[in-house]
């Protein structure tokens, strides 16, 4: 069974806790589920990460260099 965000709702509301609390288990659930799922893992180790600079920062349109 899959946790909505209503039911998270109702859980909260009946165990006493948060919704961002059941939230987070079904979302730990989803992913746990997806890892042991070969045919997503091979479409993921395909992807080819991203690079990352750190030296820039977006204000506004335009690019504008951070200073170091």
């Amino acid at each position: 069974m899959r946790f909505s965000a209503v039911m998270c709702l109702k859980a909260s509301r009946l165990f006493g806790s948060t919704p961002e609390f059941w939230m987070r288990v079904q979302a730990d659930y989803d992913l746990k589920v997806a890892a042991r799922n070969r045919e997503v893992m091979e479409l993921v180790e395909r992807i080819v990460p991203m690079r990352v600079c750190r030296k820039w920062v977006f204000r506004g349109t335009a690019h504008e260099p951070v200073p170091s």
